[in-house]
């Protein structure tokens, strides 16, 4: 243990010593690293705020489309059936059949033009 403790005390001394002369730079460029922590500090920030902001929009977007259904641009072709689809299909107007197995599922919606 007397050599172990001799070992970390020469250590320490030697590390003080190539430690010194290091002491006033330290002190020129401590202003830059500063503004470096404190720009990184805004960025991270920023990265932040915007990730909150994305998270809430789609959270957002989530329930307007739960409430209202998806929407389409206005130019995306697509066929609104009249009452003269309703009639043919024997469905009420604006619910349209599907099939799922061996039931008809009247879901909500537009016919879509591919």
């Amino acid at each position: 243990t007397l050599l172990r403790m001799k070992a970390y005390n020469d250590l320490k001394v030697a590390l003080e010593e190539f430690t010194q002369p290091l002491i006033p730079l330290l002190t020129i460029i401590e202003p830059f690293i500063d503004a470096y922590s404190s720009a990184v500090k805004v960025i991270r920030n920023v990265i932040q705020a915007y990730e909150t902001f994305r998270d809430t929009y789609e959270k957002a977007k989530d329930l307007i489309e739960r409430i209202f259904g998806p929407k389409f641009h206005r130019k995306f072709p697509k066929q609104i059936r009249g009452d003269e689809g309703c009639k043919q299909s024997n469905c009420q107007c604006g619910f349209y059949p599907t099939t799922s197995g061996n039931t008809t599922v009247y879901r909500e919606g537009l016919q879509l033009e591919a």
